[in-house]
């Protein structure tokens, strides 16, 4: 019988229906796919977090070359209080965009990092022991530049680049075994 007279005889439509049931992965294609999937959060999570210590930047340097800077030196401000106050303020911003991340991680259970409470605890403490110590070098940077676009930029490129290949070094490492204790 064609489809036209099953049509005519009231009996509906001969339809085809494809199922795909693939076996499950083994224990080493399941950590595989968890090794790729950690790579590139890790490389992905690196974008903002080179960014957002490079925005620091912008501040500091049109600070210093529109003079403002000086101008509150000249006024009786000392510079370890000019320092402290752009420290703690950036040290502020950097923490709730940390937070706001492990929101986000919690929000979405990322089992890279907030699998465990001491995991989460591990990640969120690292994250900000980086903004603790990568603001300073930030600032340091910055008296390179007379442009805020140009050293943000460059502060990202270099950000960016160093932490690109330090996440390659401890892919490398952690595979090689003369490498794997340092690693």
């Amino acid at each position: 019988a064609t489809a036209a007279s099953a049509a005519e005889e009231g009996a509906p439509p001969p339809s085809y229906k494809v199922y795909n049931a693939p076996l499950p992965l083994t224990r080493r294609q399941s950590l595989d796919v968890k090794l790729i999937l950690a790579v590139l959060s890790s490389i992905f999570l690196l974008i903002p977090f080179c960014y957002i210590p490079a925005s620091a930047a912008v501040f500091v340097v049109r600070e210093r070359v529109s003079k403002s800077k000086h101008l509150q030196l000249v006024s009786g401000a000392h510079a370890s209080v000019y320092w402290a106050a752009t420290y703690v303020w950036d040290l502020l911003v950097y923490a709730a965009v940390v937070l706001g991340c492990m929101g986000v991680f919690a929000a979405y259970a990322e089992p890279s990092f907030t699998s465990t409470p001491t995991q989460a605890g591990a990640i969120l403490s690292v994250l900000l022991m980086y903004g603790v110590s990568v603001l300073p070098l930030v600032y340091c940077y910055s008296f390179l530049f007379d442009s805020p676009t140009t050293a943000q930029i460059s502060i990202i490129i270099f950000n960016i680049v160093a932490s690109f290949a330090m996440v390659l070094a401890h892919q490398i490492m952690s595979v090689l075994p003369n490498t794997q204790a340092a690693d």
